[in-house]
């Protein structure tokens, strides 16, 4: 009896240490296929990161990088529809993080649907933390568009004014909203180059 323990508890601890293999090539799996993804997609090669960020979800069902980069990319080649539905996804799979709550937002401006993208653009402000000081700017940019899309331009204006304290590049923003901004009012904006 002695001797079948022994034998039980050393065939599981090889299945077990299988397991962890099996885990460790799946994981070491799904972060090439992403970098690659992301590789490609930085080469202007859109759709084969977009076949990438597929295979790694494939390898990893509730991967929110392999998510959040599928909707983006989807966005990229034109398929803004499902790119949104991959977007809401990522936001259920991490709601504590902003990017994707900016992908959703830009993606349903480009669905003229300023509405609901200024509702998303909204909750990522309230998420924003230190980490997401670059995505700060993209933001408030968002919202910007979603309002003056809306004919609320004196409160993109007084949001404007605010952001400029909270953003890393207050110019950036300034320049790409007062565009925006000067189109909607028709007068012309001076940007010197």
């Amino acid at each position: 009896m002695a001797r079948q323990t022994t034998e039980v508890r050393t065939t599981v601890r090889v299945e077990e240490e299988k397991v962890c293999d099996l885990q460790a090539w799946r994981q070491r799996r799904h972060d090439a296929l992403l970098d690659d993804a992301q590789e490609l997609m930085m080469e202007g090669h859109e759709e084969a990161a977009l076949q990438l960020a597929f295979d790694a979800l494939r390898v990893e069902r509730s991967s929110y990088p392999a998510t959040a980069l599928a909707g983006t990319l989807l966005g990229l080649v034109g398929d803004a529809e499902t790119a949104a539905l991959y977007l809401r996804e990522a936001v259920r799979l991490r709601p504590d993080l902003a990017d994707a709550y900016y992908e959703l937002g830009a993606t349903l401006l480009d669905l003229d649907r300023p509405q609901e993208a200024l509702e998303w653009l909204d909750q990522g402000v309230e998420r924003l933390s230190e980490r997401d000081s670059d995505l700060r700017d993209f933001l408030f940019a968002g919202r910007a568009e979603a309002l003056i899309t809306l004919g609320r331009v004196d409160e993109a204006e007084a949001m404007l004014a605010d952001a400029r304290l909270l953003c890393e590049d207050p110019m950036r923003l300034r320049n790409a909203v007062e565009s925006l901004i000067g189109e909607v009012r028709a007068r012309p904006v001076l940007r010197l180059v």
